[in-house]
């Protein structure tokens, strides 16, 4: 077996030759990670389509896992006073015409703190910094499958198809004991693998 890998665009792309057996599957899979990126936007996964001259396209499948990371900043001026804070957020993604594949569960974390008097803390959801940021909420994860003709027509040629992911998050902040405030903000981390699975094209015969 043989592999290649490409970069291109915040894309990786692997490709398998695994012989040219009639009745054997090969592989291309593109990943797409973009970091650590703002929520409550949408924001596109953008893959190459098949190339048909590769051969007959089987099945296409997006897989994908992600995070949220919950930052909060609060600050208490006079007397001691206590914060209380709890996330909501969601995941969602878009087949390439628009369709729901997948939606997550509503994932929550929460944050509790008793500041003393004059202290504060500036707290955006960045990690490595010399802010504060909870530990990320559960983790997501899906996958997704299309192996009917219709379907794989939307993957094949020489252009891109894209995924829409869209993130949806708040939270709920409570203040007791004292004249404090409290802010929170919330970023997303994923990673999407879309994988072509195909017939290789017949080798051309060759003639004495």
């Amino acid at each position: 077996m043989t592999s290649r890998v490409f970069d291109f665009a915040g894309i990786s792309l692997f490709l398998a030759l695994t012989g040219a057996a009639p009745t054997h599957a090969d592989s291309i899979t593109q990943v797409v990670d973009l970091g650590l990126t703002s929520a409550n936007t949408s924001i596109d996964w953008v893959y190459e389509q098949f190339d048909p001259t590769l051969g007959t396209l089987e099945s296409v499948t997006l897989s994908f896992e992600g995070s949220f990371l919950n930052g909060v900043r609060f600050e208490s001026p006079t007397a001691p006073t206590s914060f209380q804070i709890e996330f909501s957020d969601q995941a969602s993604v878009l087949g390439p015409n628009g369709e729901l594949i997948y939606s997550s569960d509503l994932l929550t974390n929460s944050f509790n703190r008793t500041a003393t008097p004059g202290e504060s803390s500036s707290l955006p959801p960045t990690p490595h910094s010399r802010h504060r940021h909870i530990q990320p909420s559960e983790t997501f994860n899906g996958s997704y499958t299309w192996d009917q003709a219709l379907d794989l027509n939307d993957y094949i040629g020489d252009e891109t198809v894209s995924f829409s992911f869209l993130t949806d998050t708040s939270y709920d902040a409570q203040v007791e004991g004292g004249a404090g405030w409290v802010l929170g903000a919330s970023k997303v981390r994923t990673v999407a693998e879309l994988t072509y699975i195909y017939s290789p094209a017949p080798e051309p015969e060759t003639y004495l």
